[in-house]
């Protein structure tokens, strides 16, 4: 299948399309920006995530470089996550919310000899980096530096990624918890490689120097790993119910509500956002949460979710599922007269037709107060 053009000038020409070897080859399709939307074989793809392994190129996402003494201090108090208990070589997922606790935005922390690496919405970049700049204050031994442009970021999915990343040499990674990371060589240079369930299934992530990310992308294509563009990563994010910037991931909605609480510590003490989300957890008071949604009919972003007689929720996000059935994500309440009520397996109307509320891999609901102030203690 050709290579589209990118019809934007405004929009800078990606490592994939100035140095893959004949991305025609891959069957790349590019529509209005330098990232692959599909590789020509989307069902392929999908399958590939089922039972092997696909390769996503994520470069278009942010990638901020926290730098001096004071970083950890200066994320501890910026996100929901707990930084001040990390040690090098791991990482964790936080969540960005305004002072009010709704969701900003979902980032993947690395926490390295000298910097965090933070891994942002391709949106929400410099909105992220302009507010960090905005808290540093005088005295703050802290440098936000963007690195989205000198660098690569491939992400690996399906069970075979453990394989695949053991034949590139990082075997050291398989079987540690989620965000540890290592650094490797490749072509000279080095290779972030950190454990990453992007899609609720077993992945990795990889960040490069751009010069390198074309032969870095040739060999993992080499090993197997099948290029999935950015439409079935939209596909597949929603059938993992890994909420999104503008869909799942907005003003109107917390992290409790978006099933981001493994993201969350209620125990570190002060940071943006913190009073309302404490009092979420300490009250038991959250009212709606996401899930996924089996559809009878396909439905649409904005659609009434009722249990037949009053509206209970709204789709977020949709999608097809690998056997061609409708799919969505959608907001739903969760408490009646004043208690939580069990949602999974209920039956629902989506727009007026039946529909089935599922579980959704990615979703944590549970904030493990105990567990935290276990590892803060054990940090000390």
């Amino acid at each position: 299948m050709p290579v589209a053009s990118t019809s934007n000038p405004q929009q800078p020409i990606s490592f994939y399309s100035q140095r893959a070897a004949h991305p025609e080859d891959q069957g790349a399709i590019f529509q209005e920006t330098s990232v692959p939307v599909s590789f020509g074989d989307d069902e392929g793809a999908a399958t590939a995530l089922e039972n092997g392994v696909v390769v996503v190129d994520r470069s278009h996402w942010g990638r901020l470089r926290i730098s001096g003494d004071d970083r950890l201090r200066f994320l501890h108090g910026q996100s929901t996550a707990d930084f001040l208990s990390l040690q090098p070589g791991t990482g964790c997922r936080t969540v960005f919310v305004n002072r009010h606790g709704r969701t900003i935005d979902l980032a993947s922390c690395l926490v390295q000899g000298s910097s965090v690496m933070i891994i942002v919405s391709p949106s929400k970049k410099t909105a992220i980096k302009d507010r960090l700049e905005q808290y540093i204050f005088f005295g703050d031994k802290v440098e936000v530096q963007d690195v989205s442009d000198s660098t690569v970021l491939f992400t690996l999915a399906g069970p075979g990624s453990d394989e695949l990343v053991t034949n590139l040499g990082a075997a050291s990674l398989v079987g540690r918890e989620e965000g540890c990371h290592a650094v490797f060589g490749a072509a000279g240079q080095p290779v972030v490689v950190s454990i990453a369930r992007e899609l609720g299934v077993p992945g990795y992530s990889i960040i490069a120097s751009e010069g390198v990310g074309g032969d870095l992308w040739q060999r993992i294509v080499g090993q197997g790993a099948v290029p999935m563009g950015v439409a079935g990563w939209e596909r597949a994010r929603v059938l993992a119910g890994r909420p999104a910037v503008d869909s799942e991931l907005t003003d109107l909605y917390n992290p409790m509500e978006a099933g981001l609480c493994s993201a969350v510590s209620v125990t570190k003490g002060c940071y943006i956002g913190q009073e309302t989300l404490s009092k979420l957890t300490n009250l038991d008071a959250v009212k709606q949460q996401l899930w996924g949604l089996e559809l009878s009919t396909p439905a649409n972003v904005g659609d009434e979710i009722s249990d037949g007689s009053s509206k209970i929720g709204i789709v977020t996000s949709t999608a097809q599922q690998c056997d061609g059935r409708p799919f969505a994500l959608g907001y739903v309440r969760c408490r009646s007269k004043g208690a939580q009520v069990s949602l999974e397996g209920r039956q629902v109307l989506v727009a007026g037709a039946e529909a089935i509320i599922v579980g959704i891999p990615f979703a944590s609901r549970i904030v493990d107060a105990g567990a935290q102030a276990k590892e803060a203690v054990s940090a000390l």
